[in-house]
């Protein structure tokens, strides 16, 4: 996997611990924000992390309309998605919230001297449901859905939401039957007080485009009953984010 800037092997410390990263997951720039994503594993003591940075681009190579306006509001954001990642933790919906901090580039970095931002997490047990969701049973992919609807109104009554979905955002234990939201990538915000609850006919969470079994018996039975395909609903295929 070729990346734009690798963290693979570097070291980190964090509150006078050291991590190591010794796998990188994900990469995304955020043009708004002038800032690129990443999603990596790091390991501290034999013991795996799941690892969640964010680091500032050069201005002078972002098209943005007040640099320092929007250095306040990235500030903000970070604060919040380290928010939102220790409401899931305390309800069990995410991994096992670690700590968080804020450095400054080193050298060797895309931007010396820019920010630096870490949310370290326990890797989450189970596997990521992008790539299990073809072997999930009905009753799996039924409990996901379940769990997921409580989980994005659990955010939405903290007004919270998860403005893009993918499968690839979610870990499964399918042992324990438990789901996990891991990448936070996608998250966004909304009006507790005036948005509607969320269940799971819910577009935040069909939109994750898990139940295409269910979705293929619904357009089969509508083809019985003679309803036009023009007058069926369309499958939304989403790509996954963030990957090179």
């Amino acid at each position: 996997m070729m990346w734009s800037f690798s963290f693979r092997d570097r070291v980190f410390d964090m509150a006078g611990e050291d991590f190591k990263v010794v796998k990188q997951l994900t990469e995304e720039d955020d043009e708004e924000l002038g800032q690129r994503k990443v999603q990596a594993i790091a390991k501290r003591l034999d013991q795996k992390y799941l690892l969640k940075i964010r680091y500032q681009l050069d201005p002078k190579d972002c098209d943005l309309d007040d640099p320092k306006e929007i250095l306040e509001f990235s500030e903000q954001d970070f604060c919040h998605e380290a928010e939102l990642t220790q409401l899931l933790s305390t309800h069990g919906y995410g991994p096992r919230y670690h700590n968080h901090e804020t450095q400054n580039q080193p050298e060797w970095m895309p931007f010396p001297g820019g920010y630096l931002e870490f949310i370290v997490m326990d890797f989450p047990p189970g596997e990521n449901v992008d790539e299990i969701q073809f072997d999930l049973t009905d009753r799996q992919r039924k409990s996901i859905r379940t769990k997921l609807a409580n989980l994005l109104e659990l955010m939405r009554k903290n007004d919270y939401c998860m403005s893009e979905q993918h499968p690839s955002y979610l870990h499964y234990d399918a042992q324990a039957d438990n789901l996990y939201l891991v990448d936070l990538s996608g998250f966004g915000y909304i009006d507790s007080a005036k948005s509607y609850p969320i269940d799971e006919e819910s577009p935040f969470v069909t939109a994750f485009n898990l139940w295409w079994k269910e979705y293929l018996k619904s357009t089969r039975g509508q083809e019985s009953t003679g309803i036009p395909l023009s007058h069926q609903p369309i499958k939304k295929e989403n790509q996954p984010p963030g990957k090179t």
